[in-house]
């Protein structure tokens, strides 16, 4: 009888270590790539929001004197995970419509619908765009059209649709506990616009007033010490002016369901280049404090505006100041403004998901009289001893549980008043808004 002799296959002793659960740097880095990648770490998110915005200017007299705006918006959004690889790629892709609900009604300032040239409403808007980022160990580089969320540069979503700008931004986490920005954008899209490449939006800016081409910003947030963060931007607008910001943010928990939040809020602005402008030297400042016990959270913030310049800023949502509200942001020449505020959460008594919350905030000591007349600002029309108040009550419900689960109901009624000296309208709003999430 014959043997047949089978070949010894020889293993090295690395790969029966793999085989083994090896943890060194080669099977992580695999196992890693096996976990995450382009496709395994997408997200897709449809919002499905529809708003109904109603406002009254009882010092307008002619007719009529409101706006009513109900729209519908749908927000779809792709988020990819990044290639395999020592550098990864992705791409990011959104698409906004929004819809006209009402039969009939007045666009005004709200800005939830887009308007024909004729000033009659559209029945539907759309805007896409998207992003390519890179990702290079824990930093990540995007160019393109996104939402950026900064204190000097911030896209807004607090009408029907968000605000987008174009651009790049670098976003670096290499130091444990810090966060560093750089950012470079050239072009806006306001919540009912269709385009992406329009001018930058500056609030309260002259219309006819030239402005930049650009607003380049870099910054960061440090966490290292515990309980408090510590942030710091500078922020230049092109030929227009360079903006300082720094925050210090303090939150300590005691026992018994008790915390204490302070939080300090602080920008300068100064014009530079050819001062599109106007001659510019503002500092802005904001402290607040909350004290929260159980189901009751109890705030107070003072805000004080120093120079004869309003405090402006690029984009609609870069303003983290304490006391800028639903309809004014308190923001006038040398005006200081006081709030006070009370939330309640109806979860500690059973109800989930259910809050609501009051807010008075007043301002005084506006003087637009030292404004100099070749001031892009000159023409809001800010006189002496201007005065105003605002009175905010907001009911938020989230379904926590069912097939709604997520679903958010949010009902916001404001009243604005102001003296002549003020320059903005008396104006009385009740918002209501449904949103609903869908997320894979």
């Amino acid at each position: 009888m014959m043997i047949k002799h089978t070949k010894k296959i020889l293993v090295p002793p690395f790969l029966i270590l793999h085989s083994l659960g090896c943890n060194c740097a080669y099977c992580n880095e695999t196992k890693a790539e096996e976990k995450h990648g382009f496709w395994a770490d997408s997200v897709t998110s449809i919002i499905n929001r529809t708003v109904y915005d109603t406002r009254k200017y009882p010092d307008v007299k002619t007719s009529p004197n409101y706006a009513t705006e109900w729209g519908y918006g749908l927000m779809a959004s792709f988020e990819s995970g990044f290639t395999p690889g020592l550098i990864g790629f992705g791409i990011n892709a959104q698409s906004y419509t929004g819809l006209k609900l009402q039969a009939k009604g007045r666009t005004g300032r709200i800005r939830l619908l887009r308007k024909n040239d004729d000033g009659s409403v559209q029945n539907f808007y759309n805007r896409t765009g998207g992003a390519a980022k890179i990702q290079l160990h824990s930093t990540v580089a995007k160019y393109g059209i996104m939402r950026p969320k900064t204190p000097i540069f911030s896209s807004s979503d607090t009408r029907l649709l968000p605000e987008t700008s174009t651009g790049l931004l670098i976003t670096s986490n290499e130091i444990k506990k810090l966060t560093i920005q750089i950012g470079h954008f050239t072009a806006n899209a306001d919540r009912n616009a269709t385009s992406n490449h329009n001018d930058l939006i500056v609030n309260y800016l002259n219309p006819s007033f030239r402005k930049g081409k650009s607003f380049d910003f870099m910054g960061g947030t440090f966490t290292g010490v515990k309980d408090l963060s510590l942030t710091s931007y500078i922020g230049r607008y092109h030929n227009s002016w360079l903006t300082y910001y720094i925050n210090s943010n303090y939150q300590h928990h005691f026992p018994h369901q008790q915390k204490i939040i302070l939080d300090f809020q602080f920008y300068h602005s100064q014009n530079i280049g050819k001062s599109y402008a106007g001659k510019i030297n503002n500092n802005t400042g904001g402290l607040a404090a909350t004290y929260q016990i159980g189901a009751h959270k109890f705030s107070t913030a003072y805000q004080k505006i120093h120079g004869n310049t309003p405090f402006d800023y690029v984009t609609r949502g870069a303003i983290w100041l304490p006391n800028a509200t639903q309809l004014s942001d308190f923001n006038g020449p040398h005006e200081q403004s006081w709030q006070v505020s009370y939330e309640i959460d109806f979860s500690f008594f059973g109800i989930k998901g259910l809050s609501l919350s009051s807010a008075f905030i007043k301002g005084t000591g506006i003087d637009g009289t030292k404004m100099n007349q070749s001031s892009a600002y000159y023409w809001l029309g800010y006189g002496k001893n201007g005065k105003h108040w605002e009175h905010e009550l907001l009911a938020k419900y989230t379904v926590p549980k069912g097939w709604a689960k997520k679903l958010n109901i949010t009902a916001r009624h404001s009243i604005h008043q102001a003296n002549r000296s003020q320059a903005e309208l008396d104006t009385h709003q009740l918002r209501v808004a449904v949103e609903y999430p869908m997320v894979w």
